[in-house]
């Protein structure tokens, strides 16, 4: 094989890994996306829940359903399931900032092969 066909299967193959990077990179900030709006939704809720009075029962959603629960149970529930949401958000940040910052070195790997291909090619 000779070196201009390993420079263009290694530009490929560097371009495949930059498309992979981004699209993991663009999945990490959908699930950031849809774990803020958890969040909110969590936050909402209780502000809500603060004006029913405290030995009052409220309905939770469980699915398609709704179960009767104590106010300070369905508090404790929406609390540990927004810090649960923050701790994964901080997780999934670090892993796009990798997937970011594999993109830009790949692109940076890429350039340069390409220019590598390019002399090859205008030298034959």
């Amino acid at each position: 094989m000779s070196t201009r066909e390993e420079l263009a299967r290694s530009i490929l193959e560097t371009e495949r890994d930059i498309i992979a990077a981004v699209q993991k990179s663009k999945a990490y900030e959908h699930s950031i996306s849809f774990l803020k709006r958890n969040i909110m939704k969590g936050q909402i809720t209780l502000r809500e829940l603060e004006s029913v009075a405290p030995e009052q029962k409220a309905y939770r959603p469980l699915g398609r359903a709704f179960i009767l629960k104590s106010k300070e149970d369905i508090k404790t529930e929406l609390e540990g399931i927004m810090k649960s949401n923050e701790n994964d958000i901080q997780e999934y940040e670090k892993s796009r900032q990798h997937f970011v910052k594999k993109r830009e070195d790949l692109e940076k790997v890429f350039k340069e092969n390409l220019d590598k291909h390019k002399q090859l090619v205008g030298s034959h």
